[in-house]
């Protein structure tokens, strides 16, 4: 989903199932040894994946919800790898995102934001959790390099696990592929 500056444009854009993993699926440096992960993969991304690669960890859970309870944020611990992992997707491969280009196209100059799916306000004020990072656009194109990371960014809050759109989802699956096995 990206959002332009001047005209506070929006798109909404379904995003990934998450999923909640239980046992060692994964060892992703200082979150080894914890049962219960969130991650943004569906089961049968899970299963091409051969488990659940430590940048594919949204985080754990610190403590599980009671049924019935709503998961709070406080109950989820982010992995600063999983983050750094989204980061690097998106400025890698946003540029190349149907809907970031029409957004560019559309803006002509400024900024576009990259926000998480999940805003309950895309054309309206985003809560700045949900606000991944931006690019600066010339002339209706994105300018290489310009992503800026948003340092305010929550991958999970009381509304949700981080919402891609299809195409930086299926980079973040395609990347997932590419790191080297253990």
């Amino acid at each position: 989903m990206f959002r332009r500056v001047r005209a506070r444009a929006g798109r909404t854009a379904p995003g990934a199932t998450p999923s909640l993993g239980t046992g060692s699926e994964t060892s992703p440096g200082d979150l080894t040894g914890l049962s219960s992960i969130l991650s943004v993969l569906d089961p049968s991304e899970v299963e091409q994946l051969g488990g659940i690669p430590g940048p594919a960890v949204v985080g754990v859970f610190i403590r599980l919800p009671s049924a019935g309870e709503p998961v709070g944020a406080d109950q989820v611990r982010v992995n600063p790898k999983f983050v750094e992992f989204l980061h690097n997707i998106i400025a890698r491969w946003a540029p190349d995102d149907p809907d970031l280009i029409e957004a560019a196209r559309l803006q002509v100059d400024g900024w576009v934001y990259v926000l998480d799916g999940r805003t309950p306000t895309p054309q309206g004020r985003v809560p700045t959790e949900d606000v991944i990072g931006a690019f600066e656009v010339r002339s209706g194109a994105v300018v290489a390099g310009s992503y800026y990371a948003s340092h305010e960014y929550k991958p999970f809050t009381e509304r949700g696990v981080l919402k891609l759109t299809p195409f930086l989802h299926e980079r973040f699956v395609y990347e997932l592929t590419q790191l080297p096995t253990d």
